[in-house]
């Protein structure tokens, strides 16, 4: 059995920190030459017109294809592909139109007031139930500095790297083990998202037996209306502005190839359906969450309506309904062959093409069916707090110490050896790859993960979780959790600029990763605070003035 060839090596990270045997050990390693080579591409440039090799493809390949050394099993080609000229024009159009509407909006916040939209991002509102939702908030601002975490290590790494030796070894260390299971994190927001949808939709049923089709299409259409314009802003930044703001020979590469994408496909993220695509063509790769968040709204809104209609069997509906997708889930991951995790090896970290164009990200993540089971979940959990959010107390479900021992063991010890054990089974190299147990996890983690999630967050709203609670009710976190879609949305234009402006083969450690995600971080929730201001907010307080449906209570659709 597989798990035989991988126990001895597992529970010895958590004795004395060793690690599994290696394919290549380190005195092997350190016989290859150099990966990454390259002259300084700033005097390559002072050339002026005799510039003509500043800009390159790595190629490898051994010297004796009939023969090739044993090394080459952990060195794989690659070819870049050329990213086609296009005109110019259309980014100064769009820098016409940025111009125009900057102005207005300077103009209307000084004519409506000073600082408007700034008192309204940190004007935070009390009532009882927002005071025990709070936690929400903090809980994805939390989980969207990991999200850029992951992808700022990503970007770091997905160029020339001096230590080559450090992204083959990155799933050696526990620390760094966790990241391997981050789609599983990302299913937390759509479990919070449908959550909130389904606390407020049966709120506003409990007099009605279902919600009518044109109260559906409105909330619809009211969630498009108020995402889409920030939606478009970036887009179009990717697909004119973004390639003018440096150079160097990775620039096309990263650069250069994600305007194309735009020009091409940026269509498609405002009609909410580049998940549908390869996120190896998908304008704004990261989007890929949005699109499938916008689609489990649609499905949440008429599947919460046939809960209504059926309350008396609502928690075995979606009992069923869990079922299904564990099968479904099952048999997609058996008939793919798909690994239980997706591996970290370098070959997918190098210029991103490979991990963008991963066949089991697009089925196992990015599908419909691929994080379907955290939104089912949300539905779930915020029809149960929906008719809970008034107990005093001593109704609370964890209001007994032997309750809530179990609550503090199913949201941090299991979770946390959920994230770090799986993981190491499966990334070990001797254990073989078995089709059975890899389906069986998959179908399994991600409603597993949620029901931890969803426990969590129901005990935070009961008060419990001494620090824990604390730190997700920060006061900061409830308005730097406003500021969540911006960051998501532009957090991919810095990490993309990282490897492009390289102009030598970068030297990557933890220490090099964690203040790079610092910096980072910093600056994005700069841009994200004024993309916020000059973008959403506007558009937000214009939805509230132009959609009005009476008798709908506000917070049918605030999850955003």
């Amino acid at each position: 059995m597989w798990f035989r060839k991988v126990l001895p090596c597992w529970w010895i990270i958590f004795v004395v920190a060793a690690r599994c045997e290696e394919i290549v050990s380190d005195e092997e390693y350190a016989t290859i030459p150099d990966v990454f080579y390259q002259d300084n591409f700033d005097k390559c440039m002072m050339r002026k017109e005799k510039a003509h090799f500043c800009s390159f493809s790595y190629k490898l390949e051994p010297l004796d294809h009939t023969k090739p050394p044993e090394m080459w099993r952990i060195i794989k080609a690659r070819v870049q592909n050329p990213i086609r000229k296009m005109t110019p024009s259309h980014q100064y159009q769009v820098g016409t139109i940025f111009s125009i509407y900057l102005a207005f909006v300077l103009f209307a916040s000084f004519y409506e007031g000073y600082k408007r939209n700034w008192i309204r991002l940190k004007t935070v509102n009390s009532t009882h139930e927002i005071e025990r939702l709070r936690c929400i908030q903090g809980m994805r601002l939390y989980n969207t500095a990991l999200v850029v975490f992951s992808h700022t290590a990503l970007s770091l790494i997905s160029g020339p790297v001096a230590n080559a030796r450090y992204p083959e070894s990155l799933h050696e260390n526990v620390a760094r083990l966790i990241f391997s299971s981050g789609p599983l994190c990302v299913g937390t927001f759509f479990l919070f998202s449908t959550f909130l949808l389904s606390n407020g939709l049966f709120d506003h049923l409990r007099d009605k037996k279902t919600l009518d089709l044109k109260l559906i299409l409105f909330v619809i259409f009211n969630r498009i209306f108020r995402l889409t314009p920030t939606v478009l802003v970036v887009v179009l930044f990717h697909a004119t502005w973004l390639r003018h703001l440096g150079n160097g020979p990775w620039w096309n590469d990263f650069v250069g190839y994600e305007y194309q994408k735009c020009r091409m496909n940026g269509w498609t993220n405002l009609i909410y359906i580049n998940n549908w695509y390869d996120t190896f063509v998908m304008c704004l790769p990261v989007t890929w969450y949005l699109a499938l968040d916008t689609q489990y709204f649609v499905m949440a809104l008429f599947f919460i309506s046939f809960l209504k209609s059926h309350e008396k069997y609502l928690y075995w509906i979606i009992g069923g309904t869990m079922s299904v997708i564990f099968v479904t889930t099952f048999i997609q991951n058996y008939y793919h062959d798909f690994s239980g995790l997706i591996l970290p090896i370098p070959e997918y970290f190098y210029g991103m093409r490979n991990l963008l164009g991963s066949f089991q990200f697009h089925y196992q993540v990015g599908s419909f069916i691929g994080n379907l089971s955290p939104a089912v979940a949300g539905i779930g959990i915020g029809y149960y707090f929906c008719n809970h959010k008034n107990d005093s107390p001593d109704q609370y479900i964890f209001r007994t110490k032997c309750r809530q021992t179990l609550w503090w063991w199913c949201t941090f010890i299991i979770a946390l050896l959920f994230l770090i054990i799986p993981g190491s089974m499966i990334l070990n190299y001797e254990a073989a790859h078995d089709r059975f147990w890899a389906s069986m996890y998959v179908a399994i983690s991600r409603p597993l993960f949620a029901f931890i999630i969803g426990t969590g967050l129901i005990g935070f709203s009961e008060g419990i979780g001494w620090l824990a609670v604390r730190v997700t009710n920060w006061p900061p976190t409830y308005v730097l959790g406003r500021l969540t879609f911006s960051v998501y949305l532009i957090h991919m234009s810095i990490n993309l600029i990282t490897p492009a402006i390289l102009r030598y083969s970068a030297y990557v450690n933890d220490y090099v990763t964690v203040t790079k995600f610092l910096g980072d971080i910093f600056f994005i929730y700069i841009i994200a605070t004024l993309l916020a201001l000059f973008v959403e907010l506007p558009v937000s307080q214009l939805q509230k003035i132009i959609f009005k449906q009476p008798g709908t209570k506000k917070k049918v659709d605030k999850e955003e």
